[in-house]
C-alpha cells in the first residue's frame, strides 16, 4: 500500500509542479515556444484547457486555470491519502475542509520545492554555463524574486548571495507549512 501511495504522490507532485511552473511562467511572460513553458504546458493542457473551456479564467497577468488545475490535483491527492492511508474501512477520513486545507498545504510545499530547484539550477548554471538553452528561462522565472534581495545584499568578492539568502527563506517557510498543515 505504500508503495502504490509513493506513486500516486509521485505522479501528483510532478503534475501540480507542472502546472505552478505553467502559473509562474505565464506570470513572468516566458515565451510559449519556451522549453520549460512548453514541458509545463505539454503534461497538463489535458486538464488545464477544460478548465479554461468552462471557465474563462485566464487573465494577462494570472493563469488561473492552471491555479485551478493545481488545486484540483492537490484535492484528490489529498483526498486519495486519506482513502489509502487513513479512511479504508474505518471510517476516520478527514473533513473535506481539512482536505482541502490539507491540499494547500501539499501544494505549498511543492511550489516552495519548485522555487528552490529554479533558484539552485540557475545559480549553477550562471557559474557552469549561462549560455545554457534553459538559461535565460530561470533567469526570467528567478528574477523577481532575487530583485529585492540584490537591493539590499551586495555581491561580495563579486559574488551574489541572494540565492542563498533566498534558499533559506524558503526553507523557514517550508518548516512552517510543515508545521502548520497537515501532511500528506
Amino acid at each position: 500500500m505504500r508503495e502504490l501511495w509513493w506513486i500516486i504522490q509521485s505522479i501528483a507532485g510532478i503534475l501540480a509542479i507542472a502546472c505552478l511552473l505553467r502559473v509562474w511562467g505565464h506570470k513572468v511572460q516566458l515565451s510559449p515556444r519556451d522549453m520549460l513553458m512548453h514541458f509545463s504546458c505539454t503534461i497538463t493542457d489535458w486538464i488545464v484547457l477544460p478548465l479554461r473551456k468552462l471557465l474563462p479564467l485566464k487573465t494577462k497577468s494570472i493563469d488561473l486555470a492552471g491555479i485551478l488545475a493545481a488545486v484540483v490535483i492537490a484535492v484528490l491527492a489529498a483526498l486519495i491519502y486519506n482513502l489509502m492511508v487513513m479512511g479504508l474501512g474505518t471510517g476516520s477520513l478527514l473533513h473535506p475542509g481539512m482536505m482541502v486545507f490539507q491540499a494547500v498545504g501539499w501544494l505549498l510545499e511543492k511550489f516552495l520545492y519548485l522555487i528552490i530547484f529554479v533558484i539552485i539550477a540557475q545559480a549553477i548554471l550562471s557559474w557552469v554555463n549561462p549560455n545554457a538553452p534553459v538559461a535565460p528561462s530561470l533567469n526570467l522565472l528567478s528574477r523577481p524574486l532575487l530583485a529585492p534581495l540584490r537591493r539590499v545584499i551586495p555581491a561580495l568578492g563579486g559574488i551574489d548571495f541572494s540565492p542563498l539568502v533566498l534558499i533559506l527563506g524558503v526553507q523557514v517557510l517550508l518548516s512552517l507549512v510543515a508545521r502548520f498543515f497537515p501532511a500528506i
